[in-house]
């Protein structure tokens, strides 16, 4: 089975390595995820087509701490949802993609985020509610992104005579991403001031403190959780190729559970929706 997961996991590694703070990696994932919503049920298929509701990515987040939400379906302002924004009054599904995958230690963070989504949108009468997170089980991870491409950071003028910080691609190119798409490990010691260590032990409290979020059944969602939740052991250190762990120690059947989490999410959309235009 291929799933938008795995899509996610071929983009980083045709870029050389994942940039976590590029929205295009959880763009991805939205996009696949609507696929397979409209593949699972014709009642999602047909409102999407028809534009009684539409779907919107990073749109403002009303709940927690008003960050942009990863992935709206909703009833549009307008008559036209394709040229319209999401009427924020009528959200009918929300998706929120999370990752965990440089310094476990940040996983607090990742989990207040989804829990504030629990008792926000969760709390909100016919709003479906599900996330997704990537928790890394590699041990180290070189963070590009952040820390490497920092220092290859170089002061240009601008036509208006201001100086603007711009990369300096030649150099980072030929020194960083030559290596990397070479699969050169000695990165993780020429550079380890940008390696995060991760333990065994920090990958599995990562894995038990996201299964602690509360997640209500397909026939009681009164309570304040989420619809759905599904973890995704992945492999991405950003020296070797990214990559979907399904043979992993945490009995996660990374397909199976995919294939439920959409399910689940359709027949939900059907019955709360089913009978309305």
């Amino acid at each position: 089975m291929y799933t938008p997961f795995d899509a996610h996991a071929a983009r980083a590694t045709e870029n050389g390595y994942h940039n976590h703070r590029d929205n295009s990696h959880s763009d991805i994932i939205s996009d696949g995820i609507v696929e397979d919503l409209k593949n699972k049920s014709a009642l999602i298929k047909a409102h999407l087509e028809a534009g009684v509701i539409g779907y919107w990515k990073n749109q403002p987040n009303p709940w927690g701490r008003e960050r942009d939400t990863d992935l709206v379906l909703a009833e549009p302002l307008h008559s036209e949802a394709k040229k319209s924004k999401p009427d924020m009054k009528k959200i009918r599904l929300v998706v929120e993609h999370k990752s965990v995958l440089t310094a476990h230690r940040n996983r607090d963070a990742r989990y207040d985020d989804l829990n504030n989504l629990c008792s926000g949108a969760g709390l909100t009468p016919n709003i479906i509610v599900a996330a997704t997170v990537m928790i890394g089980i590699a041990e180290r991870y070189l963070n590009v992104a952040d820390q490497i491409k920092n220092r290859y950071m170089v002061y240009k003028e601008t036509p208006s005579g201001r100086q603007k910080k711009v990369l300096n691609t030649e150099a980072f190119n030929n020194e960083i991403m030559k290596r990397i798409f070479a699969r050169d490990e000695t990165l993780f010691v020429t550079h380890e001031y940008a390696v995060s260590l991760n333990t065994r032990s920090d990958i599995e409290s990562t894995f038990a403190k996201f299964r602690q979020l509360p997640v209500r059944d397909i026939d009681n969602r009164k309570k304040a959780a989420l619809d759905a939740l599904l973890l995704v052991p992945v492999f991405y250190d950003n020296v070797h190729a990214s990559k979907i762990v399904r043979n992993n120690p945490f009995n996660i059947d990374v397909d199976k559970e995919y294939d439920a989490f959409i399910l689940k999410l359709a027949r939900i959309y059907e019955n709360e929706y089913g009978d309305k235009s």
